[in-house]
């Protein structure tokens, strides 16, 4: 009765030997696939100058907005920086809306209701101001 004992033993360290090796195969091969989906980065230190782009010429930058009508600016300094960027590239730098939504991972649709909504504060700023002067 001794030797079956020791016997069933032999059988379940064996068993448990072969279930912990495919365990720990199957974990490190789970993480060896999410290693290999994480982006490596470098920091700007480690990034030697001449892989640095260049600067773009001064008279291809576009400039900001010049408004010519005080509340239109004033308008326009209340805005998000969201709002405004969706400004700047759509009449600054005419790009489509297909394009500001790609370079802003957003949809199309929010690239339209922001335009929308700057052109009705702006038509408001508008007619404040005439109110105002009208009285």
């Amino acid at each position: 009765m001794h030797t079956r004992n020791t016997e069933d033993r032999d059988e379940l360290r064996a068993r448990f030997t072969v279930w912990l090796e495919s365990s720990l195969y199957r974990a490190r091969m789970r993480y060896l696939e999410r290693e290999s989906r994480k982006l490596h980065t470098i920091s700007l230190e480690d990034i030697p100058p001449d892989y640095w782009p260049a600067a773009p010429e001064p008279s291809l930058v576009k400039a900001d907005f010049d408004f010519e009508e005080a509340p239109l600016a004033a308008a326009y300094e209340h805005f998000s920086k969201t709002r405004k960027r969706i400004l700047k590239m759509l009449f600054i730098e005419e790009m489509k809306p297909e394009e500001v939504a790609r370079v802003l991972n957003c949809k199309v649709q929010y690239v339209y209701d922001q335009r929308y909504q700057a052109i009705k504060q702006f038509k408001a700023a508008l007619s404040k101001e005439e109110k105002h002067n009208d009285t």
